[in-house]
């Protein structure tokens, strides 16, 4: 506002909803026209699109902030505690990092989640209904075999499972929003 007052050059960063729900970043700039008399007459301004630019510099930032702390620590515990709370938001609206350990079994080292409730509800959905070690899917099957798994939908069938409850199903499929 001060630069446009004073006939500054400015330029301004936004983001914009699009009709899709998605945010794009933009570039605002101005500049103004003045007379012989120095006198502002008019702006010339542009608008432009800068969401790829915002991406990568957010990754780039990421990817430094990630790579400290992966760098500062030997403990691997607190390292992957500190990369969970990195990746939120900047990947995923949440993250949690579960071990296996020996003498303790499955164990969550980190929970981050961009909602404070939410990781709250997570943690109590997780202590009312552990990690069976035995499990065929989820976290105990993936620290076993050494496989991912990835679930883009539940089908009716898995929620209908009288073998499950309400709250067995929310534990196991937090990520599926």
């Amino acid at each position: 506002y001060q630069r446009r007052v004073h006939g500054e050059p400015y330029a301004v960063e936004y983001r914009l909803r699009s009709e899709g729900g998605s945010y794009l970043w933009f570039l605002a700039r101005g500049v103004p026209i003045k007379d012989e008399a120095g006198q502002i007459t008019r702006w010339l301004g542009t608008c432009t699109e800068i969401d790829a630019q915002k991406r990568a510099e957010e990754k780039e930032q990421f990817l430094a902030e990630t790579s400290h702390a992966l760098a500062s620590s030997l403990d691997y515990e607190v390292t992957l505690a500190t990369v969970a709370k990195l990746a939120v938001p900047h990947l995923a609206d949440w993250c949690s990092v579960y071990v296996f350990d020996a003498r303790q079994g499955v164990r969550r080292l980190a929970l981050a989640h961009v909602d404070p409730e939410k990781a709250s509800w997570a943690q109590e959905l997780r202590t009312r209904y552990p990690v069976d070690p035995n499990a065929q899917h989820g976290i105990a099957n993936v620290l076993r075999t050494g496989k991912s798994e990835l679930f883009s939908e539940i089908s009716d069938e898995v929620l209908a499972s009288p073998e499950w409850d309400a709250g067995q199903v929310q534990s196991h499929v937090l990520c599926v929003d």
